[in-house]
């Protein structure tokens, strides 16, 4: 079996047999001698669902990275909440992002150490996910 997930493609391969691709690095079959190879792939990136990825670096200080994948072009609103419910900080309203790969940044050299929450509103979804700052 194999298993797909968000930003994995199986595509037929140029000798018979099948190349995987993740996130536009294609990896090829293991032959009798070894793994055939690894290549770079110019392919668009594009989601097969709505994705909110774990902030970079987590812990962070004082910047990270929020990144997001869409499936369909979609208004986006990304917020930042404090460990009490309180709304610190609002990346994105409302945005209209076309589908695939988005990087948001966050800077919090204003707020001090502690648990954070980024929440993520596309369409009809919601996610939220939790992430560090130390200072």
């Amino acid at each position: 079996y194999i298993i797909l997930k968000p930003g994995m493609w199986l595509n037929e391969g140029s000798y018979g047999g099948f190349e995987v691709l993740i996130d536009n690095i294609a990896v090829y079959p293991e032959s009798k001698s070894g793994l055939t190879g690894v290549a770079a792939r110019d392919m668009p990136v594009t989601a097969t669902d709505y994705i909110l990825e774990q902030n970079y670096p987590n812990p962070f200080n004082p910047s990270t990275q929020i990144a997001f994948s869409l499936s369909k072009k979609e208004a986006i609103t990304l917020e930042i909440f404090d460990i009490l419910g309180k709304k610190v900080a609002t990346l994105l309203t409302n945005e209209s992002k076309n589908p695939g790969r988005h990087l948001v940044n966050f800077d919090a050299v204003d707020l001090s150490t502690g648990v954070y929450f980024y929440k993520m509103q596309a369409g009809n979804m919601v996610e939220m996910k939790k992430m560090i700052l130390v200072k």
